[in-house]
């Protein structure tokens, strides 16, 4: 008899600047249903930016952010999209970019699920080198 799969509460996930050496990195948790503009405030946070520009999100061959009616492209809409839907395994990564204009790339991994204890909010665990506030 097989038992049952827990839900994950929470995921600890690890960013970083793509091309930026030394890596300027954070490792932080979210709830596991954090939607994916609740994602957007937290890496703004944890980044130490200002969130003044548009940011999109990758996960394989299909973006969300927010579409803009005037520039119609791929990209779908984020709102009402939990993290959840896209993070199954750890190790997946998925692309963050911020700020269209300086084209600041990203690589986000899920490093571990976390089932064990109840993840309630985001909460910054660790990192490297800060950020310009943009």
């Amino acid at each position: 008899m097989r038992g049952s799969v827990q839900s994950p509460a929470g995921f600890q996930l690890r960013i970083a600047l793509r091309e930026i050496l030394p890596p300027i990195w954070r490792r932080f948790l979210v709830p596991a249903t954090i939607a994916l503009p609740g994602l957007h405030r937290v890496i703004q946070e944890v980044m130490g930016w200002g969130n003044y520009h548009l940011h999109i999100y990758r996960f394989g061959e299909k973006e969300y952010g927010i579409p803009d009616p005037d520039y119609p492209t791929e990209m779908r809409n984020e709102r009402g999209r939990r993290l959840r839907e896209f993070l199954r395994d750890e190790g997946v990564v998925f692309g963050y970019e911020y700020d269209f204009g300086n084209g600041w790339e990203h690589d986000i991994v899920l490093e571990r699920i976390v089932t064990s204890v109840d993840v309630a909010d985001a909460v910054c665990l660790e990192g490297e080198r800060s950020c310009e506030k943009w």
